[in-house]
C-alpha cells in the first residue's frame, strides 16, 4: 500500500470521527433543548398549582372566619334567649307565692 492510500485511508476516518461528533453534539443539542423546554412546562405547572393551593387556601380561611363569627353569635343568640327566659320565667312563677325547698332527709328513718 502507498502513502496516498495510507492518506486515503486516514482522511476517511478522520472525516467520518468528526462526522458522528457533530451529530453527536447535535443529538445532545436537541435533547438539552427538549429538557430545557420540559423544564419550563414543569415550572409552569407548578406556579399554576401554587397559586390554585394559595386560592383555594384564602377561601378556607374566609370560610374559617365566618365559621368563628357564626359561632360567636350563636354563642350571642343562645345567652340571649336565657336571659329573655329567665325574665318570663320570673313574670310567670312569682316568687312569694311558690317557695322551693330541698328536703329534709332527717325525718327519713334508715333501713337496716
Amino acid at each position: 500500500m502507498d502513502w496516498t492510500q495510507t492518506l486515503t485511508i486516514i482522511g476517511i476516518t478522520v472525516a467520518l470521527f468528526i462526522f458522528m461528533m457533530n451529530r453527536m453534539d447535535g443529538k445532545h443539542k436537541e435533547l438539552s433543548d427538549d429538557i430545557k423546554m420540559l423544564n419550563d412546562k414543569i415550572e409552569a405547572n407548578q406556579k399554576e398549582t401554587n397559586e390554585k393551593f394559595e386560592a383555594v387556601n384564602q377561601r378556607l380561611t374566609i370560610v374559617e372566619t365566618d365559621v368563628k363569627n357564626t359561632n360567636q353569635r350563636l354563642s350571642d343568640f343562645k345567652t340571649d334567649m336565657n336571659q329573655r327566659l329567665s325574665t318570663i320565667e320570673g313574670y310567670l312563677v312569682p316568687r312569694k307565692i311558690f317557695r322551693f325547698e330541698e328536703a329534709d332527709h332527717r325525718d327519713i328513718p334508715k333501713e337496716n
